[in-house]
């Protein structure tokens, strides 16, 4: 048993979380059945007040611990993959998923608009543009476990969160400490592929309505889809959390998380194109040994009422470190040694926030963030065959800190209208350090004192207009805009030379025109919106202009994206014991007034990985039995319309290289069955993902005549979706 799994079993003791919890008393939808006649009210605190999902004017999909655990969706990639407008490629700890990266949220795709791509190769993140949050906390650790709710706010809300709110904001928010009762919950998955899931809380009071301790813990293992050896996964968390409420004024949370991840890499080998595009042969490319990350958090929540407002002050030190020699093996032969060590990656964030309390026709909130990112870094990617040169070495050392303020305010100008105005302020300093040796008899190159140095100051600001037609049908209309800071680190150049490269500051404006309403008693519900997204110049670091696998050459490319797209969600109670829910998402983003050198890289002007369709049609019924226990029965099903999921450069589409970054259209379904006993202590669930085993690639990248493989036309790294899973769920709470 690994280290990092006995502290988990430990500090969990014998009373663990039962599937992540239900969901908070207002916001878990209750099944149907039971005399339930219209749709629940969700209470959510997306906009950091508490209110009903329907009352807020603005994209916004919930869901909830509880059913995600049902459905067996405890990654973070299935968490949010039935979300309108949401793509997150790879895993949901940052450092293991495509690329590598030491923040998740720049795996996250919001409606279009991706995250500046960094150097190739490097796990270093730029700038997100989505913010991932996980209990109010920035990047926060724990956002596969023990979750109450997942509250997902789409376009521009740097006015309302402190950073990289550019395209949207993921929030993920799990059961405070309890100090009214003892509460124990435990769950325990076991799946096809070796796959066993543990999960569970303990929450005591240690003094009555005042204080109470909360303890969590999660262990995920599970072998590999394409090897049992070459994906497997081992991923222990816990955290502890600590609430002190001495009166109905204050109250302060202390809490400490820690995560440690080990996997293989085996999702990304090598593969040839030679035959059935869709049916693509591994070649090998499983790395020997393994990536292990370590993650550690402390932080706090503390919150004052100040009688004409709240002030909510949120403290976090988080420390990340990564250690991944690995060599790469092709057809039995070792072919490339690459080794990553990241010993420090320290963030330190402190957001405060001053939030008007309810009961006038003026709401509002103002808050301020710093933020600090230290990190130190060495890499090495050596070719052994067929032939032996070092690719590139590189020692970095890098601190970001960034400064923001920001504010927003609603209105009443009647009591069916209301108006909004948001601005923001960033001010951004990044200073590298950095020494890069590409391939044998190159010099190594240094950046360092002022070409290390970047600035950045951005202005950004919300408009929106509101209208109630009746208490339960809404009008709203906004204009927002958003930014990603730059960026500046060193690459490979043409011949092989090092060379400074420089990400530019984003700007993104985004309008929308939307509706939420509900019909027939409340029975029926239908959200929806039609954006327009103005991206102004998106950024990659990561593309081969050489043209060659051996003799790398990168630069940095940058094109607008124009996106324009419409969501539609739904919800229809058709009986006490039938329930109807489908989301429809159209995305169309595309790559505008390109320059030549853009087009010759990137040929297509569809952004790769946005699918232009996605429909995710759901159906539930109830089954109430003699003894006053219940089953429920569900099916989902998934579109995908056909799209790309990778880039092409223009010589790759001209010899017919397409079909190798195509994906056809796709429909995959879901099963799922739960019993809960009468008194909803207990339950059982069993699971099928995917049942239909469809499998597309997600993530595709092509090299020329591939190393070792000279026969075939491509070579390249290529990441699938999941493979058909099943298991069961079996859930315990006290």
């Amino acid at each position: 048993m690994s280290p990092n799994k006995k502290y988990l079993l430990v500090t969990v003791g014998t009373c663990l979380l039962a599937a992540s919890g239900q969901a908070h008393a207002q916001s878990a939808p209750a099944p149907a059945g039971a005399g339930v006649t219209e749709l629940e009210t969700v209470v959510v605190t997306a906009e950091h007040r508490q209110s009903n999902t329907q009352k807020i004017a603005a994209s916004i999909s919930v869901r909830s611990g509880g059913d995600l655990t049902q459905q067996g969706k405890t990654q973070l990639q299935d968490i949010l993959e039935d979300v309108p407008g949401v793509v997150y490629t790879g895993n949901g700890s940052a450092g293991t998923q495509p690329g590598g990266a030491d923040l998740a949220g720049a795996n996250l795709t919001i409606r279009g608009i991706q995250s500046n791509a960094s150097v190739a190769g490097s796990w270093i993140s730029a700038a997100p543009s989505a913010a991932l949050y996980v209990d109010d906390v920035y990047e926060g650790l724990g956002n596969t476990y023990d979750i109450d709710r997942v509250e997902v706010l789409s376009g521009p809300q740097g006015t309302l969160y402190g950073r990289s709110a550019t395209s949207g904001v993921v929030a993920i928010h799990s059961p405070q400490p309890n100090p009214d009762r003892v509460e124990a919950n435990l769950s325990a998955e076991f799946g096809n592929y070796d796959l066993k899931h543990e999960s569970g809380a303990l929450n005591v009071p240690l003094v009555q309505d005042q204080l109470a301790l909360r303890v969590a813990g999660d262990s995920y293992e599970r072998d590999g889809y394409i090897s049992a050896k070459g994906g497997q996964t081992n991923l222990s968390n816990g955290k502890v959390e600590l609430l002190y409420k001495p009166n109905a004024d204050v109250t302060v949370l202390l809490g400490y998380a820690k995560q440690g991840h080990i996997a293989n890499s085996g999702g990304g080998s090598a593969v040839n194109f030679e035959n059935n595009p869709n049916d693509p042969q591994y070649v090998g490319g499983l790395p020997v040994g393994r990536v292990t990350t370590n993650s550690e958090q402390y932080w706090a929540n503390i919150k004052l009422n100040l009688g004409f407002a709240t002030l909510t002050y949120i403290p976090t030190l988080r420390d990340y470190s990564v250690s991944s020699p690995n060599t790469v093996e092709e057809n039995g032969d070792l072919v490339a040694s690459v080794k990553n060590f990241i010993p420090t990656d320290r963030f330190i964030t402190q957001e405060v926030r001053l939030t008007s309390n309810p009961g006038s026709a003026l709401t509002w909130q103002a808050g301020a963030l710093y933020y600090y990112n230290g990190v130190r870094n060495s890499e090495e990617v050596d070719l052994i065959s067929p032939v032996s040169l070092r690719a590139f070495a590189l020692t970095l050392k890098k601190d970001t800190l960034a400064v923001g303020t920001f504010a927003e305010a609603t209105y009443a100008l009647a009591p069916d209208w209301r108006v909004t105005g948001g601005v923001r302020y960033d001010y951004t300093h990044t200073e590298t350090n950095e020494i890069y040796n590409a391939f044998n008899g190159q010099p190594p190159t240094s950046l360092d004192g002022s070409a290390g140095i970047r600035e950045f100051n951005n202005f950004t600001f919300k408009l929106r207009a509101e209208h109630d037609l009746s208490p339960v049908n809404m009008l709203y209309a906004s204009v927002s805009t958003g930014f990603s800071p730059g960026d500046v680190s060193i690459t490979t150049g043409a011949g092989g030379a090092p060379i400074p490269l420089v990400l530019a500051a984003e700007t993104l404006t985004a309008y929308e025109l939307g509706s939420k309403n509900q019909f027939f008693d409340r029975r029926l519900q239908i959200n929806g919106d039609v954006f327009y997204y103005d991206y102004a110049g998106y950024q990659t670091q990561g593309i081969n202009i050489s043209g060659s696998s051996i003799n790398l050459a990168f630069t940095t490319l940058a094109a607008p994206v124009q996106v324009l797209g419409g969501e539609l969600e739904t919800q229809y109670l058709l009986t006490p014991y039938d329930r109807l829910t489908a989301s429809l998402e159209l995305t169309d983003a595309r790559y505008v007034s390109a320059s030549q050198m853009f087009q010759t890289f990137v040929a297509r002007s569809a952004v790769a990985h946005v699918v232009p369709v996605t429909f995710t049609p759901a159906y539930s019924h109830t089954f109430d039995l003699p003894d006053s226990s219940r089953v429920i029965l569900r099916a989902e099903g998934r579109y995908l319309s056909a799209h790309d999921a990778g880039n092409l450069t223009a010589t790759e589409l001209a010899s017919g290289a397409a079909p190798l970054v195509h994906v056809p259209d796709n429909w995959l379904g879901d099963l799922e069955a739960t019993w809960t006993s009468a008194n909803g202590k207990y339950s059982i669930t069993a699971y099928a993902r995917n049942i239909g085993n469809t499998i597309y690639k997600t993530d595709v990248t092509l090299s020329a005549l591939g190393v070792g493989n000279d026969a075939a036309p491509y070579e390249g790294g290529l990441y699938l979706n999941d493979p058909r899973t099943y298991g069961v769920v079996l859930s315990a709470k006290y």
